[in-house]
């Protein structure tokens, strides 16, 4: 096989909206001052479609709402997903899903050996401290990663359900990692469920998150390759029918991890030789490719598209 080169709402019920219990998302202001906890799910004409926990859908007028968030919903574009997994094929590809870093982090345990913190869609439970401001700059790549998934028209889209935050286990030490479920050569897994409602875990070394020690303290390593742990937390973030066919399962979370990533931003619009290379060659810096070289056998399109996972594998 030869791979190419390549709403109105009236003022008092918009108050009431925004009075209401928080949800998890993004805090939305509007112009009377008021704030409402939701999520972004797409802009529809000069209206802002926001989703809250529960599902509650709220179309509000963009000129009822603060400067700040119609300078957020210009930036999303017309790329955010849609609350109704159906339409999401609607959408057009985006050249570029840009997650916003306003996010708040929230410090819910710091004890000796368990650290906990939490962003609008990860619970991150770390057996050393990293601290909030680590967790933010960490918790931008998680963030953006549920944001690609939802954004990409492929219909594989995370599970809607902000009451539950997906759980990242990350481990100061390799040895740690591996007790607690890490294979040996691996740079993340995704230990996944078959119960109703529960999202699995993923489980990370801090070296692969692209932090090291300096001191007594942690920084970022900022020549870190995050394309394996990008991968596999695509696989916690699909629904169960996106795990169906393991051309999809796999194929979707290797677009999503070769794609380029950088400060919160994937660029789809322009990953085609970034793919090409990490298919045939060694990938960035000689690391992380496939290696597969411009020609390589592969079975016939059916015989791919219905092989059993362990044998795709």
């Amino acid at each position: 096989m030869k791979i190419p080169a390549r709403n109105h709402l009236a003022a008092g019920a918009l108050c009431f909206l925004f009075l209401l219990s928080p949800a998890e998302g993004r805090t939305w202001t509007n112009t009377q001052g008021k704030t409402l906890e939701a999520e972004f799910v797409k802009l529809d004409g000069q209206k802002a479609v926001l989703t809250r926990a529960g599902g509650q859908t709220v179309t509000i007028p963009l000129n009822q709402l603060s400067k700040a968030d119609q300078d957020f919903i210009a930036g999303q574009g017309t790329a955010a997903a849609p609350a109704n997994p159906a339409d999401n094929y609607k959408q057009p590809w985006p050249r570029t899903v840009k997650c916003p870093d306003n996010f708040k982090v929230e410090t819910i345990k710091e004890e000796k050996g368990e650290y906990i913190y939490e962003t609008p869609h990860f619970r991150f439970i770390c057996d050393a401290k990293l601290g909030a401001g680590m967790i933010k700059r960490l918790g931008l790549l998680f963030e953006a990663t549920h944001l690609a998934n939802k954004t990409l028209p492929i219909g594989n889209i995370p599970p809607h359900d902000d009451s539950a935050k997906f759980p990242a286990y990350l481990y100061e030490k390799f040895s740690t990692y591996q007790e607690n479920g890490g294979l040996e050569g691996t740079a993340g897994i995704f230990l996944g469920t078959t119960r109703p409602g529960d999202r699995g875990r993923i489980l990370v070394p801090f070296q692969s998150l692209g932090v090291k020690s300096m001191g007594s303290t942690y920084i970022i390593d900022r020549d870190k390759d995050a394309t394996t742990l990008i991968h596999e937390l695509t696989h916690q973030l699909m629904s169960p029918q996106a795990k169906q066919a393991s051309w999809f399962c796999e194929g979707s979370a290797e677009y999503v991890a070769m794609t380029p990533y950088a400060g919160g931003r994937f660029n789809f619009g322009s990953n085609r030789s970034h793919i090409v290379s990490r298919v045939t060659e060694y990938g960035k810096k000689n690391t992380g490719g496939r290696a597969l070289g411009d020609d390589f056998e592969a079975p016939g399109l059916e015989a791919f598209m219905n092989m059993p996972y362990t044998q795709f594998t």
